[in-house]
């Protein structure tokens, strides 16, 4: 029986270690060589070279035309957007991103936990939209640093958020120093008005308030942004109007997904 588990456990851990190359690919990241994975994952390279082959073989890797950089396959992406497709609260959700990003003249998304990670799973953006960056649907973005983050961090029951704390700056120290100061202060104003609030602390001249959509029937948070550059988002217009609003959002979305 110890054999069996045994077995069981080492091809549990090389599939993982599969699926943390495929993982390395994103916006930034759209082409990698072997070096650039190896840095990434910390698997040595002949193990990392074997992964991409078999990988490459089923489709889910593809090559440049110099045959040194690997980039998603067809079969990755299609699992991808399955995965989009079939989100739930993304469906029910979408006619709110609407009506936040043109009524405040923003970008409005929901995004969902991906390791250290935020992922971006729907988002809607006003025509009129200014800002500094553009980040699209699949697109991962810190936790330490974003208030999606934030906003994740803060539906964690005390033990699990200092635990997830403990990771981030261990494996981010440079990004947690950076964030710590600001994400403190958001998480006092989290607990007096039920909104994380980020003002250009980390992103010069962007302003994002966020809420987490916490299902009471799963473990699971999905916060809810809205970002614009920050004279579209005063202090005054963010008390009065968006931070109500993305509360009757997050509570209206809370019973769409606890009723799944």
């Amino acid at each position: 029986m110890a054999k069996t588990g045994n077995k069981a456990g080492a091809h549990s851990r090389t599939l993982l270690r599969g699926l943390s190359i495929l993982k390395c690919f994103n916006e930034t990241n759209q082409s990698l060589s072997v070096a650039d994975l190896v840095k990434l994952t910390k698997i040595p390279q002949p193990t990392v070279w074997r992964f991409c082959q078999t990988l490459q073989s089923e489709g889910y890797l593809t090559t440049d035309t110099t045959k040194t950089l690997f980039r998603p396959g067809l079969a990755l992406l299609s699992l991808g957007f399955s995965a989009i497709s079939h989100f739930d609260l993304s469906h029910h959700a979408r006619r709110y991103l609407v009506e936040l990003a043109d009524t405040f003249t923003a970008v409005a998304g929901i995004t969902s936990r991906d390791g250290l990670k935020m992922r971006i799973v729907d988002r809607h953006e006003a025509v009129n939209t200014v800002l500094s960056y553009n980040a699209r649907v699949g697109a991962a973005l810190p936790i330490a640093t974003t208030a999606s983050g934030w906003a994740y961090l803060a539906s964690l029951e005390e033990a699990d958020r200092d635990r997830m704390i403990m990771q981030i700056a261990k494996e981010q120290p440079d990004l947690w120093a950076l964030a710590l100061p600001s994400y403190t202060k958001a998480l006092a104003r989290f607990r007096r008005d039920g909104v994380i609030v980020s003002s250009g602390a980390i992103e010069r001249g962007l302003t994002t308030v966020a809420i987490p959509i916490v299902s009471t029937r799963a473990d699971a948070a999905y916060p809810l942004y809205c970002s614009a550059i920050a004279s579209a988002l005063p202090e005054s217009l963010i008390k009065t109007k968006l931070a109500p609003a993305l509360k009757k959002i997050a509570a209206d979305l809370r019973g769409a997904l606890s009723a799944r």
